[in-house]
């Protein structure tokens, strides 16, 4: 069973697994980025810097027409988020408890629907945003078809500039307890970025009951980043012993292709359906820098050195799905999953003789990382009814080999991962109004490549990055009770949830020995977390122009993690509350203002703050074919935070700014036949 809530904006619909949420009338789909769009999502929160967190969790993983993406996994995640423009997704679904047709390596799952068009008749839309301080962005699309062909093209941009400031005290702790070295910095990026994404394909119905579609795309995606370093270290008695300064640039290209073709069977019974699906998609990322550092204490000297980093994703997937109606409430749906994961990384680091124009390599930081990950997955899951409950469990079965070469002439590392992971779903009706629900979930977040990465990556001249090559996969046990209730005027869903998590994968930071000035980042398993909560969501649409929602998450968070060999332990309450004011004065005009305010997150080292937004948007419909829309960003200029961290070695406070207070201008209009697209 489905409840649908029509006076919510977005409108969402909620199903036994998972709450669909419809983009359509969504003015930030419009003008903003897939993170814009998620921030205005209950229980989904997307940070200044581009951290994803659901239900006071990191353990997300987001989708792309429910497969994975390497753009949107790992370090590329934030940047996506951030960078890739709302307007080709139609639906965002919210998977707080996955069943067994989804990957285990996420304790909750986000799917980005992006819009399909159909029918022949010929057909497009045309959207272009202007933005103040020369931002753009915008897309093309049409479709069209002839006898038992479809076609379809579109063309997608984005032009946008992000700056950042953080400013950073830190303490380091002496073996009497007392504080020794006391390092300040500021920390300066600005970085412009362009996207185009190009995608293409092609259907060809065979008969009434067997389709095939091919489609590819290509993207392109830059970033040159520009940097300022200032950092200075002090004495126990508040003595400069160094100050320097140093400025780095340099271009990152983050470029990816993507092939997939699908055959779709519709059986003799209704709703019957196979569908074969092959992907291939392959990126190619580059970062390179050039840094320039100026010391003025002890001595007045300069250094100029180099740091890059390329990497080559490789994915290679194929997916068989089969699902069949039994019945009134009754289904089946079972399923397997192949695919290899490669990717060939490679870092370079060499200092710079400015006199004689040449690099000279740094061996111990030039070097190589090849890693594979192969999948084999198959899944069963039954729906029915029992009483006066419906029921739906699964069972999903993976198996991950993972292997790695940290150097060309190291030894490969090698281990296979074997897992069952149940799921069970249990719903019934109590009225035409209103339902209840209980969700399970048994979920293992494996580690990424290059969180096993052992190769050290120089982040800066006071920060390196080094994977661990022994971490565990992360267990989680979830569970869920929900009550949802709608009238046309009136909602209300409301949930209580417990999640157990063991070996989770936490990031930390420690200094190697206390002479030491660098501070090196990596990857551990936490002993024990959990997250125990509640969510709420209200949408009121009386008589009148006015409408009006209002979701809150509440739940408290623990964690221990063991940090240079001392168990920590943080816990403490949390919120994520959202609030939404539409005003309708008439069917062609439209207000909206957006409130969003964020409680603290929990790190294995400490935490950071809260974050508060206010974004306003007024969209006009000027025709049955053209639309115009206004929105304004982060007014209150709320896009900052302070990041706390408190460790044996050491304490550290950081102010972090996000100058985002943008406003963009935008124009929608449907070309050929006026068709819905989703």
């Amino acid at each position: 069973m489905t409840v649908v809530v029509t006076g919510k904006t977005p409108p969402v619909v909620h199903k036994i697994d998972r709450s669909v949420y419809d983009l359509k009338d969504s003015a930030q789909a419009q003008t903003g980025s897939v993170g814009d769009v998620l921030n205005t999502l209950p229980s989904v929160s997307v940070s200044p810097d581009g951290s994803l967190n659901v239900r006071g969790t990191g353990s997300v993983q987001v989708l792309v027409d429910g497969k994975p993406s390497a753009s949107y996994r790992g370090a590329n995640l934030a940047n996506t988020l951030q960078s890739a423009s709302a307007n080709g997704i139609a639906k965002v679904e919210v998977i707080t408890n996955p069943g067994a047709e989804f990957r285990t390596n996420a304790s909750i799952i986000i799917n980005l629907v992006t819009k399909k068009s159909s029918g022949q008749a010929p057909a497009g839309d045309l959207v272009v945003n202007v933005g103040e301080g020369g931002r753009s962005n915008g897309s093309l699309s049409g479709s069209g078809g002839i006898g038992r062909w479809t076609f379809s093209a579109g063309l997608n941009w984005r032009h946008d500039h992000r700056m950042s400031i953080a400013r950073t005290d830190r303490l380091v702790t002496q073996d009497d307890g007392g504080f020794g070295s006391h390092m300040n910095e500021v920390y300066r990026i600005s970085s412009p970025f362009d996207i185009r994404v190009y995608d293409a394909g092609m259907g060809y119905a065979i008969s009434d009951t067997d389709t095939f579609n091919l489609n590819g795309q290509v993207a392109t995606r830059t970033r040159p980043r520009t940097t300022e370093d200032r950092i200075q270290f002090l004495d126990a008695a508040g003595k400069m012993i160094t100050d320097s300064v140093t400025h780095g640039d340099g271009p990152q290209h983050f470029n990816s292709r993507s092939l997939t073709a699908t055959y779709k069977h519709k059986g003799s019974h209704d709703g019957e359906t196979l569908t074969v699906q092959a992907r291939h998609e392959e990126d190619d990322n580059l970062q390179d820098f050039r840094f320039v550092e100026a010391d003025t204490l002890p001595l007045l000297m300069a250094r100029d050195y180099r740091r890059s980093r390329v990497e080559h994703p490789r994915i290679n997937e194929l997916s068989i799905d089969y699902i069949r109606p039994l019945g009134t409430d009754r289904q089946f749906k079972a399923g397997m999953e192949f695919e290899v994961d490669r990717e060939a990384a490679s870092t370079y680091s060499a200092e710079i003789d400015t006199n004689a124009g040449a690099e000279i390599v740094d061996p111990s930081q030039t070097n190589a990382f090849w890693s594979q990950q192969t999948l084999s997955a198959a899944y069963a899951d039954y729906q029915m009814p029992l009483g006066k409950w419906t029921v739906e469990g699964g069972l999903r079965l993976e198996s991950l080999q993972t292997q790695l070469r940290s150097t060309p002439t190291s030894p490969l590392f090698s281990t296979r991962d074997t897992e069952w992971s149940p799921s069970f779903f249990f719903s019934r009706t109590l009225s035409e109004k209103s339902k209840i629900h209980v969700s399970y979930s048994h979920r293992i977040d494996r580690p990424k490549p290059n969180q096993l990465d052992p190769t050290p990556q120089n982040l800066d001249a006071q920060d390196v990055y080094i994977g661990n090559p022994g971490l565990k996969p992360q267990q989680t046990e979830s569970i869920e009770a929900g009550y949802d209730y709608t009238t046309k005027q009136f909602s209300f869903t409301g949930a209580i949830y417990s999640r157990q998590t063991h070996n989770s994968i936490v990031d930390y930071a420690y200094y190697r020995d206390p002479e030491d000035t660098v501070l090196v980042s990596s990857y551990e398993n936490a002993d024990h977390g959990a997250a125990d909560g509640v969510s709420m969501s209200f949408d009121l649409k009386p008589k009148g122009m006015f409408r009006y929602n209002v979701s809150t998450d509440l739940y408290y968070n623990e964690l221990e993690a063991s940090v240079a060999g001392i168990l920590t332990r943080h816990s403490g309450v949390s919120h994520n509350i959202k609030a939404s004011v539409t005003f309708v004065p008439s069917r062609a005009d439209t207000f909206q203002a957006n409130l969003q305010l964020r409680g603290k997150a929990l790190t294995a080292l400490g935490s950071y703050s809260g974050v508060a937004g206010l974004d306003l948007s007024y969209s006009r419909k000027i025709s049955p074919r053209l639309k115009l829309v206004v929105t304004a960003q982060d007014v209150l200029k709320g896009a900052h935070y302070y990041h706390r961290n408190d460790t044996p070695q050491y304490y550290d406070h950081t102010y972090a700014q996000f100058p985002s207070r943008i406003l963009f201008v935008g124009l929608a209009y449907k070309l050929g036949a006026v068709r819905p697209s989703g």
